[in-house]
C-alpha cells in the first residue's frame, strides 16, 4: 500500500507560508530585538525543509528504480524551473525596464540569474529549483562513480560549510575586514552567494533518511528547542551551521506523526508547491503596487496566494473528473 506521509505534507504547507513571511517581513517592526531574531531563525528553516523532503522522496524512488531516478528528478526540476522562470518573465522584464541599465547588461543579468543565481527580481524563491537541479546532478555523479558513502557525507558537509561562509560574507558578516569585503563584492557580482552549495547536504540527508537511526520524539523536540534558542542568542552564521541539525530533527519528528483522517483531501503537498511558486506575484502586488506595511502585506499576500492556489486545484480536479 502506498504511504502518503500527510504529516510531511502539512509541514511543507507551513514551510510555504513561512517563505511568504520571509518575503513580506511581517515582524519588521521588531528588527533588532529577540522577536525578530527568533522569527528569522525559524523561517530560515523553511527552504532546507523543502530540500530534505525532496531528498526523502527521491530516496524512496532510488529504493524502487535505482539511481536513474535521481537524474529523472533533476530533469523534472529543470523543466519546472524553466516554466516558472517564464511565468515570472513579465516581472523580470519590468525590473530591467525601470532600472535602465542597457540591453547588454540586462541580457548578462538574465543569463546569470537563470544559470547561476536561480532567480531574478521578484522571483527569488526559484533558486530552490535550480539548486535542486544542480544538487541532484552532483549526487547522481557521485553515486554513478561509486564514491564511498562516508566520503559523500564528507563532501556535502564541506560544501555546506563553504557555502555558508560565502553567504555570510556577502550578507555583511565579514565586511569589516577590507580583504574580505573585496571577496564579498566579487562573490556577489558573480555567483551571488554560497547558497547553491548548501543544497546537497539537506538533499543527501533526505535521501538517506531511512538509513538514519530514529530518535525518540522527546529528544527531537529537545534538539529543536536547543538549536533554535542557541541560534537566536549567537549569530546568523551559527544559525546557518545549525540549520541542518534542527531541520532534520523537525523532519523526523513529523515523518510518522499521526494526522487527522481525510487530511489527504486537503491537498497540502500540491498546495504547498503552488503557494511556494506563485506567491511572489502577490508580494509584488502588495509591496510594490499597494505599498502595504509588513503585517498587512503578509496577511493579504497569504490570503490571495492560498485562495488562488485552492481555486486552481479545484478547477484542475473538476477538469480531471470530466475527462
Amino acid at each position: 500500500m502506498k504511504k502518503y506521509y500527510e504529516s510531511l505534507d502539512v509541514g511543507k504547507f507551513i514551510a510555504a507560508l513561512m517563505v511568504i513571511s520571509i518575503h513580506t517581513d511581517p515582524v519588521g517592526m521588531f528588527k533588532g530585538t529577540m522577536i525578530f531574531d527568533a522569527w528569522k531563525v525559524i523561517t530560515d528553516l523553511a527552504v532546507p525543509f523543502f530540500f530534505l523532503c525532496t531528498g526523502f522522496f527521491v530516496g524512496r524512488s532510488i529504493d524502487k528504480t535505482g539511481i536513474s531516478s535521481i537524474w529523472k528528478r533533476a530533469v523534472s526540476f529543470a523543466k519546472i524551473y524553466t516554466i516558472w522562470t517564464a511565468v515570472y518573465l513579465p516581472l523580470t522584464v519590468y525590473s530591467y525596464i525601470i532600472h535602465k541599465n542597457g540591453i547588454a547588461n540586462d541580457l548578462f543579468c538574465f543569463f546569470r540569474g537563470f544559470l547561476v543565481w536561480g532567480n531574478h527580481d521578484w522571483s527569488w524563491q526559484l533558486w530552490y529549483l535550480l539548486c535542486a537541479v544542480y544538487s541532484l546532478i552532483f549526487i547522481f555523479i557521485l553515486k554513478r562513480l561509486n564514491v564511498n558513502y562516508k566520503v559523500i557525507w564528507g563532501i556535502v558537509i564541506a560544501l555546506y560549510i563553504i557555502g555558508s561562509i560565502l553567504t555570510y560574507m556577502v550578507e555583511g558578516g565579514m565586511t569589516y575586514f577590507p580583504k574580505a569585503k573585496v571577496i564579498a563584492i566579487l562573490i556577489k557580482k558573480t555567483i551571488g552567494s554560497g547558497r547553491m552549495l548548501t543544497g546537497p547536504l539537506c538533499l543527501w540527508i533526505g535521501i538517506n533518511a531511512n538509513k538514519i537511526k530514529k530518535i525518540q520524539r522527546g529528544y527531537l523536540l529537545g534538539i529543536i528547542i536547543i538549536g533554535i534558542v542557541a541560534s537566536v542568542i549567537t549569530n546568523s552564521f551559527c544559525a546557518t551551521i545549525m540549520s541542518p541539525i534542527v531541520v532534520t530533527a523537525i523532519f523526523f519528528s513529523l515523518i510518522d506523526l499521526p494526522v487527522v483522517n481525510g487530511m489527504q483531501k486537503m491537498c497540502f503537498r500540491t498546495a504547498s508547491s503552488y503557494i511556494y511558486y506563485i506567491h511572489m506575484y502577490f508580494v509584488f502586488l502588495t509591496n510594490y503596487v499597494m505599498k502595504l506595511p509588513g503585517a498587512p502585506r503578509f496577511a493579504l499576500t497569504t490570503l490571495l496566494t492560498v485562495a488562488v492556489t485552492y481555486a486552481f486545484i479545484g478547477v484542475k480536479n473538476i477538469i480531471g473528473d470530466n475527462r
